[in-house]
């Protein structure tokens, strides 16, 4: 079984009647989309249901086209002892095949499906870190909106992504379609910042301007990442693809992260399903109904044992996380003092962009490094990430006007970098595609470089310095790019 798609509203200290309200949201979709006259074979319904049962659940099992997988939807309502309230909808793909076949493509949850989460999230009203859990985006247009987003992204309570939609500036620029709010209800804040002085608003707070005019991201909550996509000048059908892109991989991100819901251990016991029903055949169909329920629900417990763990795992790795983070930093202040021998180690190159990253606060890391990186080896890592860490530190001091542009290579070689300021005029000429990087929808020439090792052995970071923006990036980490010597 392959889940495809998860939302989950919680609210806490609710009333019985807004469960109510919500059983006759979920059975009015139910009525709509399967009404029992129209039901075709291959669809089946479960309805668990019952005046003393905490939980309220609807089970539609499609499998009408038999050339494609199975297609089973659960909607769960329950609300505990302790007056909290889950609203809970998932999709699972169940496969039919006996022989192993390429994967197809997941759909997307049908429109019907998210408009019941939809209209779930405004009867609600649950919040994440203030912000208040909406189908619907929030639109950013002064500096001090864009600051308000800003404080919530590195709060540890958030749970919920940021889905940031930043259009180009102008007449024509593409509008985010009004069905991404509704696709992603419960999963995402959905924000459009529609003005310079919102990005800049929330770059000051946030510390990076990934966000500009004609950008498209996804900021995961617990310091997970952001993964970005450029408009730049594409057409408006590729943006909307992009924006399709960006909505599905929240999409995915639920769909993993999200466990079954935790179910209290009370049902209708098989003595209630007996009384209430006098006909023999009618009770048995019940009890084996209950039957299924208890089934469910121990899988369920055993579901949230495994999510559980999975949790103290994840937390164990944060912790060592930000104490690496820590530690790092702690090298970086030595480093600004002048100290060489700081007690660091990377054990491989992508190691060393992972630590660089957590502790090069005033350096930019181009997404292609990802990549690259794992086809480059080095003998010494460690004297690459130092370089990193030096070259941080001379970044800090011209960011913040501590030091002209004309003094960069000065202080580099202050810190024992080997500093070039830019490559020949023949790499530039006959080998410029190598140098060059899009950055926030620009072309850059990363002709500044730092030198490390000889021969087979060596080492080139490749990055440029963007007066306008102040930022340095860097753009590769490995192998000499050609030059004149390659032809």
């Amino acid at each position: 079984m392959i889940t495809f798609y998860v939302a989950r509203l919680n609210e806490r200290f609710v009333s019985p009647a807004l469960r109510t309200d919500l059983i006759n949201l979920a059975s009015d979709w139910l009525a709509d989309n399967y009404p029992i006259e129209d039901r075709a074979d291959g669809v089946r319904v479960r309805v668990r249901e019952a005046e003393d049962d905490p939980v309220w659940r609807v089970v539609v099992d499609d499998n009408r086209d038999p050339t494609k997988p199975a297609i089973s939807t659960t909607v769960t309502v329950v609300l505990d002892e302790s007056e909290d309230l889950t609203f809970d909808v998932r999709c699972v793909a169940i496969p039919y095949s006996d022989s192993v076949s390429p994967r197809q493509p997941l759909p997307l949850p049908p429109l019907h499906l998210t408009r019941l989460v939809a209209a779930a999230a405004s009867m609600l009203e649950s919040r994440d870190v203030g912000w208040e859990i909406q189908p619907n985006a929030v639109s950013l247009r002064t500096e001090l909106d864009g600051q308000s987003l800003g404080a919530i992204i590195g709060l540890p309570t958030r749970k919920l992504p940021l889905f940031v939609f930043a259009p180009k500036e102008g007449p024509s620029a593409t509008q985010l379609p009004k069905q991404i709010p509704v696709l992603l209800a419960a999963n995402a804040h959905c924000v459009i910042v529609e003005t310079r002085s919102a990005a800049d608003g929330l770059a000051a707070v946030w510390g990076s301007n990934l966000v500009q005019p004609g950008t498209i991201a996804v900021i995961w909550p617990g310091n997970k990442g952001v993964n970005s996509w450029q408009t730049g000048g594409a057409a408006a059908d590729e943006i909307n693809n992009k924006i399709f892109a960006a909505a599905r991989a929240v999409i995915d991100g639920a769909s993993g992260s999200l466990g079954p819901v935790r179910l209290p251990m009370m049902r209708p016991t098989t003595e209630l399903v007996a009384k209430a029903v006098e006909d023999d055949v009618s009770a048995l169909a019940l009890q084996l109904e209950a039957l299924y329920d208890e089934i469910e629900e121990l899988q369920s417990a055993l579901s949230n044992a495994e999510q559980q763990l999975i949790n103290k795992e994840e937390d164990l790795e944060e912790k060592q996380r930000l104490l690496d983070v820590l530690v790092l930093q702690k090298v970086g202040l030595e480093i600004e003092l002048g100290r060489d021998n700081v007690g660091i180690r990377a054990s491989s190159m992508p190691d060393v962009l992972r630590q660089a990253k957590a502790t090069c606060t005033d350096l930019q890391f181009h997404p292609d490094l990802d990549d690259t990186i794992q086809e480059f080896q080095y003998p010494d890592p460690t004297k690459v990430l130092m370089d990193l860490l030096k070259l941080n530190a001379v970044a800090k001091k011209w960011i913040t006007n501590q030091i002209p542009m004309s003094s960069f290579a000065i202080e580099c070689s202050i810190k024992g970098l080997v500093y070039t300021p830019n490559v020949s005029q023949t790499a530039r000429q006959k080998y410029g595609e190598d140098y060059t990087f899009m950055w926030n929808g620009k072309e850059h020439l990363a002709g500044d470089h730092l030198s490390r090792g000889k021969h087979a052995n060596h080492c080139r970071i490749y990055f440029f310095r963007d007066q306008e923006s102040r930022e340095v990036v860097v753009c590769h980490i490995g192998r000499h790019l050609r030059d004149k010597k390659s032809g």
